[in-house]
């Protein structure tokens, strides 16, 4: 996993010296799954993180939700929650419970 590590970081690095943010997203996301494989779930957070918000300023919704949901995974690992995945996922972006007040259905969420 240190290698794959390592591959991910030089492609971040990459990616920002050639100014490719839609790519730099990319790396960020799969950096974070690197670090969330080896445990390192601050660093996975914040790769995420940042992953998420440069897929939302490009408008793109399908790589913005991959993120999110590593987001929520890294959450669920760091937090050790229990529950479905979807709300987990709700949670990670704010909004279990305030989707038409009935988040998304689990018997976690508000009905």
């Amino acid at each position: 996993m240190e290698d794959q590590l390592a591959v991910d970081s030089i492609a971040l690095a990459c990616m920002r010296e050639v100014g490719d943010r839609r790519r730099e997203g990319k790396a960020l996301n799969n950096l974070g799954l690197a670090l969330q494989e080896m445990r390192r779930l601050e660093g996975a957070t914040a790769a995420h993180e940042q992953a998420a918000t440069i897929f939302e300023a490009f408008g793109d919704d399908y790589n913005w939700d991959i993120a999110v949901a590593n987001l929520a995974d890294d959450r669920r690992l760091r937090d050790g929650e229990r529950g479905c995945r979807e709300r987990q996922v709700l949670k990670a972006a704010g909004l279990c419970g305030v989707l038409g007040g009935r988040g998304c259905g689990c018997r976690g969420c508000p009905r």
